[in-house]
């Protein structure tokens, strides 16, 4: 690390007339002195000078405390803004993953409506359970893919969840007889209203979740944009 420092004239000056004062003072303080003292205004000019050097060396070691302390302060506020930076690189890659797991959510919810319809014989299609089977299925295999990334914990806690329940909800269906009656489904009809009722508090916890890492970044974001701005 490299530091440069100037001594301006009125600096030097300064000292020079302090270094004098205190030639001065010396004296007075110690008469006994006076048998040192230059015997003419050469003598006397080199004892000013002597001092005024050592007045400048002094001050150019103030200089120099204050402007490594100066380059300690940037190094800190760059270390600083830097952890920032990496903080607002992790909310933002946090906030894409969780609005990605927060519209598969939404996705499973819907599915888990329509099995519901279908075993209450609501479907207005008349189609049979099973057929809900195939799409449930697709919805794991994306859960299994979104599980893989390194998602918030919260999220991550969400997400298996409504796997679990979409996992019953398939196993469920294949019970089902070839022929079956709405009326004699009332129950897993139950039981898969539940279940979407599961899938649904995880999905507004997720969106929940979305909203406060939202909120997050555009603090992080704000703070960095004061730092820039106010240096």
């Amino acid at each position: 690390m490299r530091v440069s420092f100037e001594l301006d004239a009125a600096a030097v000056t300064t000292a020079a007339l302090a270094g004098f004062v205190g030639l001065f003072a010396l004296h007075a303080a110690f008469p006994g002195l006076y048998t040192y003292w230059p015997a003419d205004s050469s003598s006397l000019a080199s004892w000013v000078q002597a001092f005024g050097a050592i007045g400048s060396i002094v001050y150019a070691g103030r200089l120099l405390r204050r402007q490594l302390q100066h380059v300690e302060e940037q190094h800190q506020s760059q270390r600083q803004t830097a952890q920032l930076d990496k903080h607002i690189d992790q909310l933002k890659t946090s906030l894409e993953l969780v609005r990605a797991y927060h519209a598969l959510a939404v996705h499973c919810e819907m599915a888990g409506y329509s099995v519901e319809a279908k075993l209450a014989g609501r479907d207005p299609n008349k189609r049979h359970p099973k057929t809900a089977i195939e799409r449930l299925e697709s919805l794991e295999r994306t859960i299994d893919v979104m599980l893989a990334k390194a998602a918030p914990p919260a999220a991550t806690m969400a997400m298996l969840e409504i796997a679990n329940q979409i996992a019953y909800a398939r196993t469920g269906l294949r019970t089902l007889p070839k022929n079956f009656v709405p009326s004699e489904t009332a129950e897993q009809a139950l039981s898969a209203r539940m279940r979407r009722q599961t899938i649904q508090d995880q999905v507004r916890q997720l969106d929940s979740f979305e909203r406060q890492l939202f909120e997050s970044l555009g603090e992080a974001e704000s703070l960095g944009f004061f730092r820039v701005h106010h240096k």
